[in-house]
């Protein structure tokens, strides 16, 4: 009876592999196959850094050791989890959090397939258990530890690509192979005044999982940096009014001082990123190649000269 149910499982394990959403498996794999104890900067967020951060970038021009483990629609909430599954291989000196979501009220931002992504990909661990008891209500959790009753009837869309374990390619610790489409957003942005703030209590979902991610982070002796990435936040956007979105992000200046970290909100160094509108995006919220290189050049530097990250590659550093 034994054999039997261990055939059994290992079965339904392959059948798992083959019907899971296979979005988002390079960046947590590759992660996950990283010699551990390497990482020194690491990166979460959203979609918003993962084309607007490029940790190959910062090892060219700084050294530096870090991984974009951001991942598209990803809320605070998942965020937090993420973190501490990726703490039990590394202990990173520095968490750049991506504000980019930080709008989003429910612990799951609307997208409910993005924590299945995660929890797919991610190495088995009581993180995960965690995190669905946490993140999702009673009846919804059965379909989130068993993922086969969730995905079964997706064999109407399955394709060879599916059945086949395919070799890793990503190649750029976490962050997306950029894209050279550009949008003409124009160049005649200018962000609201700082000091123009609001009442950012009502995401609060959001800031209390930004508090856990920094509790956590003092708890394991690691510096946190909130950032905002260059965006064309202007009127009506896919993520909400534009200058609300930036009086959110203004006023996290403030949170971030009451809470002893650090804030960089690159909307008002634009000019010092070398941003252009009409170049540099792939659509409002999202750099192209060109945007992503200039983003990781400017917040390298400001990682550079405000934490002391060791420079690993000396072959660019001779004199």
């Amino acid at each position: 009876a034994f054999i039997f149910l261990l055939i059994l499982a290992i079965i339904g394990i392959q059948i798992n592999a083959v019907f899971i959403d296979k979005e988002a498996k390079s960046e947590i794999s590759t992660y996950a196959a990283l010699e551990p104890e390497t990482i020194d900067v690491l990166f979460l967020g959203t979609s918003k850094v993962v084309t607007g951060i490029s940790p190959m970038t910062l090892w060219h021009e700084y050294g530096m050791a870090s991984y974009d483990l951001a991942m598209g629609g990803q809320s605070i909430p998942i965020n937090y989890y993420n973190l501490k599954a990726a703490l039990e291989t590394q202990s990173p000196q520095l968490l750049v959090l991506d504000l980019g979501y930080a709008f989003q009220q429910n612990n799951l931002a609307g997208q409910p397939a993005r924590f299945r992504q995660w929890l797919d990909h991610t190495s088995f661990s009581f993180v995960k258990v965690e995190a669905i008891l946490d993140l999702i209500e009673k009846g919804d959790r059965v379909d989130y530890f068993v993922s086969l009753l969730y995905f079964h009837d997706r064999w109407k869309s399955l394709q060879q690509s599916d059945f086949v374990d395919q070799e890793n390619q990503y190649l750029n610790y976490g962050a997306a192979v950029a894209n050279t489409e550009s949008e003409d957003l124009g160049n005649d942005f200018i962000p609201i005044d700082p000091n123009e703030k609001m009442d950012i209590s009502v995401y609060g979902t959001t800031i209390t999982y930004i508090d856990k991610i920094i509790a956590l982070c003092k708890e394991k002796g690691i510096e946190v940096l909130l950032l905002n990435v260059p965006s064309y936040p202007v009127g009506k956007t896919s993520h909400g009014d534009g200058e609300t979105l930036q009086r959110m992000w203004n006023t996290f200046a403030d949170y971030a001082e009451e809470n002893g970290v650090d804030y960089l909100n690159c909307l008002y160094y634009l000019d010092e990123i070398g941003i252009d509108f009409s170049t540099d995006f792939h659509n409002w919220s999202h750099m192209n190649v060109h945007g992503q290189v200039k983003t990781s050049v400017f917040v390298g530097k400001y990682i550079e000269e405000h934490y002391d990250i060791p420079d690993k590659d000396r072959r660019f550093n001779l004199t």
